[in-house]
This record gives structure tokens, sequence and C-alpha cells, in this order.
């Protein structure tokens, strides 16, 4: 077993950011972002439309006719929040090394190497840490923009530079140049902040059906460990927190002598922007906020919301003798059943231990086929692969839906920073955080207690009451901003619901909000449609989108 907290990683697991394979609007799909990873086949009928987007928009906006409404251009006329300038006498500077990947020989145009920056953004003279950049630079004369676009990834803590070869060989270049930033702790910056004990917990917990709070407590007691072996190192997890990753983000600027960006948050990475444009709004020009991960809400917190959300999603789509659900019984009716069964007799299935490499037996219960929905809806196999289980009244399909994303689950996170991520995410809501709380909502909710395990994995919750890293106080702010912003959503995220980025319009007077009927968490030029959309507003943010 693997014990590092300080490392570096050639793998890039799968983050919250990963997009779906599904079809919101009518069109094929192109390959003018990085290929996201293939969704399993499945035989189940797709319950996903593909009607047309809704959009949220002014009061003055006019309908096309098309079933997409015309966007009219936003009022700029206000003035835009003072930017925040971190430590004005440091001078950061990229220092050029090779690129990541499996492997990856620089291009033409490409150019990766880590800048350093202060540990603390209040101390600029102290010790200083490494984060990792990539920045591909655009070809062609047909650009949407000549500012670059600062691709923010999910998680925390997995990563995104190892990622360049995919920007640097794919279409996008053609529109625009793309920056990527490793955030402070993730695997290929420095230090990393890993934790595999977290991942031998989990491994533990497949394997058996314990009540939930002893399940809870070795995950609380791995991360444990981890911080106190961080600490051993000299390493202070206090510092790693989101408005010290957005002020690392000013820095990794100013180094690529970049005057301004083009956002685009994905998940996590919605937060991440949001902060960016609270503390440097001069440095940015626009932004996309696609699966919106607001600061005043907690995916933990709002486990059940979200999981009602999908099966609420999945009765409306699905009713009982559709294509997606042949059975004479509501979808949220079955799946309640199927969790029910697994409960009263766990299936045995083999996974793959993410450290290790070795097979190893799990027992999954009726809360690892909640977490498996859960985790479908995060690795893009919603709705098909679950929608299949759920009509299906074989065991073993459900064992094998539960297999396909816990195998995602499990092989692919297994090099995220895990330590990083949990001291972010207690940081950042720790107040919306902690172990009372998830006792407490795994007893009124058993059949969701695996997924309340679940996003302690990443970092949330029960690992929090064990950290002593402080919450950052009014951090949780509702986003104000004048910045010209695009909110996207796909209608099936059950991770961070649609709700979640209309209700960011509240604070952005020039913003518009697009929910996609046939995605789920990640839109982002999965389709031709949400490509179209986010391509137009980057061309011309402040005018008509169609």
């Amino acid at each position: 077993m693997r014990a590092a907290t300080s490392r570096r990683s050639g793998v890039v697991p799968l983050t919250a950011a990963v997009l779906i394979i599904a079809a919101a609007c009518a069109g094929s799909d192109d390959d003018s972002a990085p290929p996201s990873d293939a969704t399993p086949e499945t035989d189940a009928p797709s319950p996903v439309d593909a009607d047309t987007p809704t959009a949220t928009m002014p009061p003055s906006a006019t309908s096309t006719g098309d079933g997409v409404d015309s966007v009219p251009a936003p009022d700029v006329s206000s003035a835009a929040p003072t930017t925040t300038t971190p430590e004005a006498d440091f001078l950061p500077e990229l220092v050029e090394g090779p690129c990541g990947g499996d492997p990856f020989e620089n291009r033409d145009g490409v150019r990766c190497g880590t800048v350093a920056v202060p540990l603390d953004h209040a101390d600029p003279t102290g010790p200083t840490i490494e984060i990792a950049v990539a920045q591909v630079s655009p070809i062609g004369d047909q650009l949407l923009t000549t500012d670059p676009v600062l691709r923010l990834q999910g998680g925390p803590g997995g990563g995104i530079t190892d990622a360049v070869g995919g920007w640097a060989d794919g279409d996008a270049r053609e529109r625009f140049g793309v920056v990527l930033i490793e955030y402070r702790g993730e695997p290929n910056s420095d230090p990393a902040l890993v934790c595999d004990e977290k991942w031998a917990a989990l491994v533990e917990n497949l394997g058996v059906s314990d009540p939930f709070p002893a399940e809870a407590d070795r995950i609380a007691d791995a991360g444990e460990r981890c911080a106190e072996r961080a600490a051993t190192d000299g390493i202070d997890v206090s510092r790693f927190d989101t408005p010290a990753i957005a002020d690392d983000i000013e820095l990794v600027r100013r180094a690529l002598d970049v005057d301004r960006w083009n956002l685009i948050g994905i998940s996590y990475g919605t937060t991440t922007a949001m902060e960016v444009m609270r503390r440097h709004p001069d440095s940015v020009r626009s932004a996309i906020l696609d699966s919106v991960y607001p600061p005043e809400r907690s995916t933990i917190a709002d486990v059940e919301g979200g999981l009602d959300h999908l099966l609420a999603v999945f009765d409306d789509t699905c009713p009982p003798g559709s294509g997606c659900n042949p059975t004479d019984e509501a979808f949220s009716d079955r799946f309640r059943a199927i969790t029910a069964a697994l409960d009263e007799n766990p299936a045995v299935t083999t996974l793959t231990d993410p450290i290790t490499g070795e097979p190893f037996d799990a027992l999954l219960d009726g809360g690892d086929f909640a977490n498996a929905a859960w985790l479908a809806v995060w690795s893009g196999n919603v709705p098909d692969l679950v929608a299949g289980a759920v009509a299906s009244d074989d065991p073993a399909a459900w064992t094998s839906a539960m297999q396909v994303v816990l195998d995602i689950f499990v092989a692919d996170y297994g090099d995220s920073s895990l330590l990083m991520a949990d001291a972010v995410e207690c940081r950042d809501r720790g107040g919306a955080l902690g172990r009372d709380a998830i006792d407490a909502a795994a007893v009124e909710r058993p059949e969701f207690s695996s997924v309340f395990q679940y996003a302690t994995y990443v970092g949330h919750g029960i690992t929090c009451d064990r950290l002593d890293v402080g919450t950052i106080e009014g951090w949780t702010d509702p986003l104000v901003s004048d910045l010209p912003t695009l909110v996207v959503a796909g209608r099936w995220d059950a991770v961070t619901p649609p709700a979640w980025g209309e209700a960011l319009l509240d604070g952005l007077p020039n913003g518009r909000f697009f929910e996609y009927p046939g995605l789920a968490h990640g839109t982002y030029a999965v389709t031709d449609c949400s490509e179209s959309i986010s391509h137009q507003f980057l061309a011309d943010p402040t005018g008509e989108i169609d």
C-alpha cells in the first residue's frame, strides 16, 4: 500500500467533470473537444429525448419559432467589480518542462511546465508550491476569440494537465487557445496530496455490508492518518482551498502573459470559476458555468435532493409501459424495491483494487445500487445504464450495472489527490458538512447510505470532523457579478441539479441559462447543440444566442 502524501502522478483519473455521450438535440456529435471515455454499450431502450434546450432569459427575449428562444444581448452597462490583486510584488514565472501524458511529445505551439506560487498568499515571501500548467496556442484563421479559454476541471483532486495531448490534437485549437491548470495539491502539482488509505477503506467497505457508522469510521480514520502524515512532512493542508486556488490562477495568468481569458468550468470547476470572477474580474472576458456547484451548496448535504430529482426525472420520462420502462410499476418504486431486495440478499461480484491492481470480491447491497445510480450521473452512463438495470427483474442485470459503474469509479479515481479534496471541501463548505448530519441522513434515508459514503471518498463530510483546517468565513455568499456568463445544465444531473445553476441568475444580471433535456453532469461540447450554444457565446458573450 502506497503511503505518499507528496508525489507526482502520470495518471489522470475521471473527474466530476467527465462528459457523457448522450443526445440532447438533433445532429451528431463531433470531436471538437478532447474525447470523453465512451459510454458502455447497453441494450436498454434509451429514455433520452432529443428535444431542444430550454433557455432562461431577460424579459425582452424573443422566440425564433423553432423551439429555441433567441436570447438578446445582455445589459452590460453596470460597473464591473474591482479586481483583487494578489501579492503585487510577487513575480510568477513559467518554468518550462515536458508535457504529461502517456506519452506526449511537445507539439508546435504547446508548452508545459510549472509556476511557483506562495503557499500562503498573505505571505508572498514564505514557502512556495508548484502549480502544473499546460498551454495550447490556437491555429488557423477561424478563431472564435483571441483570448484563450481557461478550462477548469471538476473534482477537486483529479488533475487535468495530462489531457493536453487531446487539446493539442483536437479541433478546438482552430477556435481558441486553451490553458490547463492543475490545482494546488493535485497529482501533477507539487506537493500532490494523495491519500491511498482512503482507497483501502473503500475497498474494505465494498467487501462487507457493515452498518453505516462502522464503514464511515474507516473512511474518517483513513483521512485522519493522511492529514497527520502530511503535517509530519511539513505540509499545512489548511492552505488548500478555493480562494487560494483562484489566486494561484491569477498568478499563472501573469506568468503566461495572458491579458484576459474565457473561463469554462465544469462541476467543481464552476466553483473555481466563480471565485475567479469574484476575486479577479478584470482578468475575465466571459464565463461558461456547466453543471454548477455553487459555494452555498454541498453535494453531500444535498445528496437526497439530487437522487430524488433523478428518480422524478425517470418517473416523468419513463412511465410504466414505455420503451425505457416496459413494466407496470413506477420507475422510482422499482428502484426502491431493488435496493430493498439487495439489502436482503447482497450480490457478490469482482472489482479491481485501484492501488494493487488485484481483483477482490465485493458485496453489493441496496445502498451500493443507489450509489451506482449516483456515480452513473457522474461518469456519463445515465440514463440508459440505470434504466436498463431498473427495468430488469434479473439480479444479474443489477449486479452488471453496478460493476460497470464501480469499475469506472474504483479504477479511474485511484490516483486522485484525495487529501487535497478533503482539505478544499472542508475549508470551503465545512459548515455544511459534519459527521452528525451525515449519520442522521443515513438513518433517515438508508437506501442512500452508500452515496453518503461515496461523497466522502472524494473529500466530503465525514473526514471534516477529523481535520484541523477551519472553515472560510463568509465564503458561501452567492455570486454577484456583471461579467457575461453562460450557465448550462443537464436535466438528468443528480449531482449538481439544474436548479442550482438557474438560481445563479439572481446575481448575474448579464447571465443566460440553458437546460439540455437529454444530458446529465457535464454538457460542454457533448452534442452539436450544446457546443453550438457555447461557441456562439464565446464568439460574442454579449450577443444573441440562437
